[in-house]
């Protein structure tokens, strides 16, 4: 099989459509993640598009994957999104978010549960809890009550133009000082002991959802349902308009990840290569490095009798040639228990074939 000028067997071509094949899967794999609102999960309950309009605005990385990310993300104009935090913030991962508060800058903490928000929450100093309980809605929803249709909201940047969005089994907030931007309807009700269906001791009422406070020089917002932001759900009612509202009234928006499960190991090392001026130093200098070796003669011998070896080897028999006594001599030496008209009657039959292949070559 002769491809650009080169001849190559069935069997290496199949082996090196092998290793494409798999060096393609591993680095998709690399590349990816399947970790629920996981900035770099492209499936269904990943935060890939959210993560895409983020990079649209941010001048630098658009995702945080370790606190330390904080230190260099200036204040004003800034926007941090945190979903659903699984581990807790350390005292020093907390003065950190608190330092870019302090900074001027703004955090937007969506999650439906108790637990690491709340504690963070509070050590921040901001007055609103998650509630914890599911709420539903059988009046104003989409596809099922569990769905609830917020359209209760007020008008501020990051709401401006957004009249409705849809919760996916989020809860509620209590608010403590802060200043509520949107309500649930008032025949929502919390389910407490999670059955799917109003008890007699759950009244159906209004509660807040998404709320703002002053902290230091910097805002807070805080939303009781981190699934508004998932792939699958930005198609549903207003939800897509909010996540633009956001990221439009913001210079700088970044997802903070560095609590949010499994980051690909690629991603790892790029966002680290650039924020590590002095890896990226030497990285810049291995190129002119490299380079100098590509040309270097010694170097240069070397790659010639691999590709020589590897990509333009010729396998055909045609390369090899052999006269009547050197035919006669290797027949003798791999098969000593031939006699010597066997051997001669062989190496005729090879000479005879030699000259076949020549004349049909010839025509």
């Amino acid at each position: 099989m002769n491809i650009l000028g080169t001849e190559w067997d069935i069997p290496r071509v199949i082996l090196w459509c092998f290793i494409i094949v798999i060096a393609v899967t591993l680095s998709l794999a690399a590349l990816t993640s399947t970790t629920a609102f996981g900035a770099y999960n492209a499936e269904w309950d990943g935060t890939s598009e959210l993560r895409n309009s983020a990079a649209d605005s941010a001048s630098a990385t658009p995702v945080l994957i370790d606190s330390t990310g904080y230190d260099q993300l200036e204040g004003s104009g800034t926007l941090v999104i945190l979903l659903a935090p699984q581990t807790a913030y350390s005292p020093a991962e907390q003065a950190r978010v608190h330092a870019f508060l302090d900074r001027g800058g703004t955090l937007l903490i969506a999650d439906d549960r108790r637990g690491e928000t709340n504690q963070l929450l509070a050590e921040l100093g901001v007055s609103t809890r998650i509630d914890g309980r599911q709420l539903r809605d059988p009046n104003q929803f989409h596809r099922n009550p569990a769905l609830p249709i917020i359209t209760n909201t007020s008008n501020t940047s990051i709401t401006q133009g957004v009249d409705q969005f849809t919760f996916n089994r989020g809860s509620t907030l209590t608010t403590g000082n802060a200043t509520v931007l949107a309500y649930s309807s008032d025949f929502s009700y919390l389910d407490e002991n999670e059955n799917e269906q109003r008890d007699q001791t759950e009244p159906l009422q209004s509660y807040p959802v998404l709320t703002t406070e002053q902290v230091g020089n910097g805002r807070v917002f805080v939303l009781s349902d981190p699934s508004i932001f998932i792939n699958q759900m930005l198609d549903r009612p207003g939800n897509r308009n909010l996540a633009n509202g956001l990221t439009s009234s913001y210079d700088r928006v970044v997802l903070d990840s560095s609590h949010g499960g499994e980051i690909p190991l690629t991603i790892q090392f790029w966002v680290w290569l650039k924020q590590t001026p002095w890896a990226q130093a030497v990285l810049a200098g291995l190129g002119p490095l490299l380079l100098g070796l590509a040309v270097h003669p010694r170097v240069r011998s070397v790659i010639t009798i691999v590709r020589e070896e590897f990509f333009e080897r010729n396998t055909s028999l045609d390369a090899v040639t052999f006269d009547a006594e050197e035919r006669t001599e290797y027949l003798r030496h791999q098969h000593p228990d031939w006699d010597a008209s066997r051997v001669e009657r062989i190496t005729k039959s090879m000479e005879q074939l030699d000259t076949d292949t020549i004349s049909d070559d010839d025509e």
